[in-house]
């Protein structure tokens, strides 16, 4: 999903039958861990995502069912608002959570495989942290 503004996803955002049991970081197999290759969403703007939920967030166990899963990328901003449980991978210039700082971020082993082709960090799989501020 390619978007020209600013999206704000109020509520949850999950693909249906978007994800699939996979081994949680205890070595104990849980739903909801992978993503299955017919169903990945991908969305990137040269703006700005916001994020919020519905459903608690991390309140949940985080090895539990998602409150967001997908690749996001936007070119300004990902603003997270609310305790946020995501399954995926976040690209942007900057991410902003100082509405709630509260969250679950993690990734699945075979997005980088499935993500859409012509969505930044297609074939890769990594992790970086580029800086950490507190303000």
């Amino acid at each position: 999903m390619v978007c020209n503004g600013d999206v704000t996803l109020n509520g949850d955002f999950l693909p249906v039958g978007g994800l699939l049991p996979g081994v949680g970081g205890n070595g104990v197999t849980y739903n909801n861990q992978s993503f299955n290759p017919d169903r990945i969403i991908g969305m990137a703007t040269p703006n700005k995502i916001n994020m919020d939920n519905s459903s608690g967030g991390n309140a949940k166990n985080p090895d539990g069912t998602p409150t967001h899963a997908g690749a996001f990328f936007a070119s300004d901003q990902i603003v997270i608002n609310a305790k946020v449980l995501l399954c995926g991978s976040l690209i942007s210039d900057g991410i902003d959570v100082s509405g709630n700082n509260n969250m679950d971020l993690r990734t699945s082993a075979n997005l980088g495989t499935y993500v859409p082709h012509s969505m930044p960090g297609f074939g890769l799989l990594f992790q970086s942290i580029g800086g950490w501020a507190r303000r």
